[in-house]
């Protein structure tokens, strides 16, 4: 086969498999800022995307310096995933993002405290688990995703937040993997919609 060919047929592969989608083990990590709905229902749009374009450039940069990868905002919710380029660490990158984003909160809840007239919380869930990557939509108008069970579960947990009153939550096969290298609170058991019994989560301390 001519390289010519090789490569022709390397491109014809990417492009089906992104098209169809790659299953892969990721970590991923929903992130919530508290106080957002009612602060967007009282001001004006340009003051909602002031904060919003200040909120997001901190995830971000949190993120992508943990080789993690934005891959959705839905207004206040972020949806991150580490594990991609074959990031075999990527339980460890995720927790660590996590706790990163929690302990410099502080500084963007200030600067907007201005605007909101209230300080933001920030809540962050997540989990580990199969996922399939790959381009999803209607053509000529798809994105990048990530489908699967583990992103559900990762958004209870991030959910589950608001009724324990904490603030990053793991769930217990992110805590197995990594409770030597992190601190860990207390474990908690949530419901997650459309499977029985209970899930155990832990919070994160540091």
């Amino acid at each position: 086969m001519s390289i010519k060919n090789k490569l022709f047929q390397n491109v014809q592969q990417d492009v089906e498999l992104q098209k169809i989608g790659q299953e892969i083990t990721a970590t991923i990590l929903f992130i919530d800022l508290q106080g957002y709905t009612s602060f967007a229902a009282q001001h004006s749009p340009n003051e909602v995307m002031f904060v919003l374009k200040d909120y997001y450039n901190f995830i971000g940069c949190i993120i992508k310096s943990h080789k993690g990868h934005i891959l959705d905002y839905f207004g206040d919710g972020i949806l991150a995933i580490f594990g991609l380029s074959q990031d075999k660490n990527h339980r460890f990158h995720g927790i660590r993002a996590g706790i990163d984003i929690v302990q410099n909160f502080l500084p963007f809840a200030k600067r907007t405290t201005k605007i909101a007239g209230h300080p933001f919380k920030i809540r962050i869930g997540a989990h580990c688990g199969r996922v399939i990557i790959g381009s999803l939509g209607y053509e000529g108008m798809e994105k990048f995703a990530a489908v699967g069970d583990a992103v559900n579960v990762a958004h209870r947990i991030e959910e589950a937040n608001r009724e324990l009153l904490t603030t990053f939550l793991v769930s217990e096969e992110l805590y197995t993997k990594t409770h030597e290298k992190f601190v860990f609170g207390r474990y908690y058991h949530i419901p997650i919609k459309g499977k029985s019994g209970a899930k155990k989560v832990y919070e994160v301390i540091s």
